[in-house]
């Protein structure tokens, strides 16, 4: 298995990974995510080319804190290869591309029912700060 940068031709297996978290998105509008994005999306690729995880982040910049850090949006393991270290190993590379971008720490939400997503986020060094509700508009 290796890590990499996603790529254009990776939007098919991202539809299929990120329907592990809940959520759907169409292959076109994946594509328009692709090209567009500058931030980290790093998937996971088996030797036979099928991709078996993902992980995206955005820099994370606000008036609230003094540093940079990245934000994880998403990572997802496909369901027949869960608990086998990839979702860890995703972390981490994205952890080494915070610090090659000198950025020091990351943060991510995990809804507050996932329990299992927070005791592998705790076994990966993260530190649970507090409890929030998500609210959305939608403007149409």
């Amino acid at each position: 298995m290796k890590i990499r940068q996603a790529k254009l031709g990776d939007a098919q297996a991202l539809t299929t990974l990120v329907t592990v978290l809940g959520y759907f998105i169409t292959k076109e509008a994946l594509v328009r995510h692709l090209e567009r994005s500058s931030h980290p999306l790093l998937v996971a690729e088996e030797v036979d080319g099928r991709l078996i995880g993902y992980i995206e982040a955005e820099t994370y910049d606000t008036i609230l804190t003094e540093e940079l850090m990245y934000n994880v949006l998403g990572l997802a393991v496909a369901t027949d290869r869960q608990d086998s270290g990839i979702g860890g190993q995703l972390l981490e590379a994205l952890e080494v591309d915070a610090l090659a971008h000198g950025i020091k720490t990351v943060r991510l939400n995990s809804g507050v029912d996932r329990h299992l997503a927070h005791e592998f986020y705790e076994k990966h060094g993260y530190i649970s700060q507090k409890m929030q509700k998500r609210f959305l508009k939608s403007l149409l």
